[in-house]
């Protein structure tokens, strides 16, 4: 393509706008810096715009790292101390220094500079809907979002940049509306939102032992954990490798828990060796002991799932012994965040890594320190057991659930704990002491009238859990079905038609809206976890559809448990996954359906009658002139005999035979029982039957000929 012709310039210093096009990159960047946009060489710099002294669309702050924006011949420039531009895509016009005409700008906080035409493509925040700050080019579209939410700007992700500290005019990036709400102080560990957590109550009973959260008089989540068959994540043991597969870059490692565990070549740990160059096979062999730590419990026919990068869980910190570095939650602000870090480099780890948590929020540098040195002498227990004992051990134990939850949870937000047996109230009272003693005293022992969880209302949530079709206030219903591959949640609308006027639409996204809510808390009530795919009615707005999104997320907000959500798709179907560790209350509660082995449904009464009938047919082998006793399941005698014992007499006259039935409620009701008959002797009876049916059907044909 031709080179344009050089443009003669008017107005003051005209003359160094005089050059041969470069490139509109460095145009654009000598226009933002003040500098005239002419000839890019150092020594001719051109004269300063007078008033603007650089782009007045770009803060100063921002001026020498703003995004390359083209600036091309045709979006009409005009240069010199007057510096006028016009971009026909935003509709804006700069003059003298200053905007004088607004018809696009992307963000009310940083205007993007006229000459970009990435402004215009600026969408704003689906929760918050206020519109992205503009600075640099986009990286990735998720990324953008989460600094969007975390306080950040939608723009690069390194944070060196000073644009990125401020919003151009000396004031610290606002966060996203909706992150705002449940991001104002620290909150406990995996849970988001202040003021939900209201209640733990601890129920101990011989056989099993019941945990309930419950959130402004709602329960939220139910753990039960029975005697012999508590949950194993947390446990370390010192195990043998009994196969490697190195098809599937796996190991299957033996610990003594009757079905061997499962390691991935991700989770072994081996020193120098990059992780994507790994193979199973080069790391370890047949025989080998290794020390590994379960992270998900045993589920129907798989074993646990096991790691070699342990950890060890104390009440504000977490000790990796092969980890590396210092992890801080990012449930914290920016400044507890600094001052954790502060006191954690001080801290000997002994060669390993800590992760604080978000329970370690306001705590002491003395605290985390005795924390950490509780933490360094379990792992030298665990590793001086691991030098005395034979393959496989356990070399570790986790707390149970009772403790479990209260050293996860267990902060300022929770009003109080109750504990219906005075040996547990003991060690969970001395536990606290050692740990938090402030907290000590939110911990009473109940000695109410009423059973704990009956009185709370937490025995009727445990028995809805069993059902699969969960009411909603407004009329509707969900209707929650199990698969192996996923959960799948229907949503109907039911009895809710909506209230005088109101349209269709409005109706169905307010039904929506409820059941997105009750989806979460079903979610934590029966602990369902892996794919799930939840059908929401149908609506045809797409603002409808984010609104209904929004409120998914928002709910997921107080959740433990890691979940990533799918936008909904336009048939009205979201997909999310959520992080699966252990059975829920269904699945340690039941057992499959001995008579349709979990299928959810049984054979009816007539299929098994027609069976029977076939089974009577095979084996009567009597004479024709003997009745014949047949026993059967009192649900087929019922159907045989209805109808005024149509079916037997049918039944009857095709075989020659008087038959009396029997009922017999032990036999399955497919199945008959010819008394003094095998199958073996049948045979002739079914002869004489085929000949008397072919002779009756020959009958009126000789009679027609005759």
């Amino acid at each position: 393509m031709p080179r344009h012709p050089p443009r003669r310039a008017r107005g003051p210093g005209a003359g160094r706008a005089r050059r041969h096009h470069r490139r509109p990159g460095v145009r654009a960047r000598r226009h933002r810096r003040g500098i005239a946009g002419g000839d890019h060489r150092r020594h001719h710099p051109g004269p300063r715009v007078a008033q603007g002294a650089g782009c007045a669309a770009v803060p100063p702050a921002a001026r020498r790292r703003a995004p390359q924006h083209r600036v091309h011949r045709r979006a009409g420039v005009r240069r010199g101390g007057g510096a006028q531009l016009v971009s026909r895509r935003l509709g804006l016009a700069v003059g003298h220094g200053r905007p004088v005409g607004i018809g696009g700008w992307a963000s009310a906080e940083r205007p993007p500079c006229p000459g970009s035409r990435r402004g215009s493509r600026q969408r704003p925040c689906h929760r918050c809907r206020r519109p992205w700050r503009v600075t640099r080019g986009p990286r990735s579209a998720v990324a953008r979002a989460r600094r969007h939410r975390l306080g950040g700007d939608g723009g690069p992700r390194r944070r060196d940049r000073a644009h990125l500290a401020s919003d151009g005019r000396g004031q610290p990036p606002r966060r996203c509306a909706k992150r705002a709400q449940v991001a104002a102080r620290p909150r406990p560990e995996g849970t988001q939102g202040e003021g939900l957590i209201k209640q733990i109550l601890v129920s101990v009973d011989r056989a099993e032992t019941r945990v309930a959260i419950v959130e402004d008089g709602r329960v939220a989540e139910v753990q039960i954990e029975r005697r012999g068959k508590a949950s194993v994540v947390g446990h370390i043991w010192k195990g043998r490798v009994e196969s490697v597969l190195a098809g599937m870059e796996a190991a299957f490692i033996e610990v003594g828990i009757g079905k061997n565990g499962f390691l991935h070549v991700d989770d072994v740990v081996a020193v120098g060796v990059p992780k994507r160059k790994r193979l199973i096979a080069d790391l370890l062999r047949k025989g080998d002991q290794i020390i590994v730590q379960a992270v998900k419990d045993p589920m129907g026919t798989k074993g646990a799932r096991l790691t070699m990068q342990l950890s060890l869980a104390g009440r504000f910190l977490v000790y990796v012994p092969f980890g590396d570095g210092i992890g801080i939650s990012k449930r914290l602000d920016d400044d507890e965040r600094h001052r954790l870090r502060d006191i954690c480099k001080r801290l000997p780890t002994d060669g390993g890594g800590i992760i604080v948590r978000t329970a370690a929020a306001g705590a002491s540098a003395q605290e985390l320190a005795r924390d950490l040195a509780s933490l360094n002498l379990l792992w030298k227990a665990i590793r001086e057991r691991a030098d005395k004992v034979e393959t496989p051990a356990l070399l570790y134990s986790e707390a149970d659930s009772s403790l479990k939850v209260i050293r996860d949870i267990l902060n300022e937000t929770v009003d109080e704990v109750l504990v219906d047996d005075p040996r547990q109230h003991e060690r969970i009272t001395g536990f606290l002491r050692r740990t938090s003693p402030e907290m000590a005293d939110r911990v009473r022992l109940y000695d109410g009238d009423r059973p704990l969880l009956e009185a709370h209302g937490v025995d009727a949530a445990i028995r809805s859990t069993l059902s699969r079709r969960v009411p909603l206030a407004s009329g509707g219903s969900l209707v929650i079905d199990d698969t192996e591959a996923m959960t799948v949640i229907d949503v109907n609308s039911g009895k809710n038609v909506g209230r005088g006027n109101t349209q269709l639409e409005a109706t169905i996204t307010r039904t929506n809206l409820e059941a997105a809510e009750e989806v979460v808390r079903q979610l934590r009530l029966r602990d369902i976890g892996g794919i799930i795919v939840i059908d929401f009615i149908d609506m045809d707005d797409a603002k409808n559809r984010r609104a209904v999104t929004t409120a998914l997320n928002d709910a997921l907000a107080a959740d433990r448990s890691r979940t990533f959500v799918v936008e909904i798709s336009p048939l009205g179907l979201v997909q999310m996954t959520r992080q699966n560790i252990s059975d829920g209350a269904r699945e340690i509660m039941t057992r499959a359906c001995p008579t349709c082995g979990g299928q959810g449904f049984v054979v009816s009464a007539e299929t098994h009658a027609i069976d029977a009938e076939r089974q009577i047919r095979l084996l009567i082998g009597a004479s024709p002139e003997s009745p014949v006793s047949v026993a059967v399941h009192p649900e087929v005698a019922d159907f045989l005999q209805s109808d005024g014992n149509a079916a037997l007499s049918e039944i009857e006259d095709d075989l020659g035979v008087s038959i009396a039935l029997e009922r017999d409620g032990s036999m399955a009701p497919g199945s008959a029982r010819v008394a003094g008959a095998t199958a073996k002797s049948s045979a002739s009876g079914r002869a004489r039957a085929r000949n008397r049916s072919k002779a009756a059907a020959e009958a009126p044909a000789e009679a027609a000929a005759e």
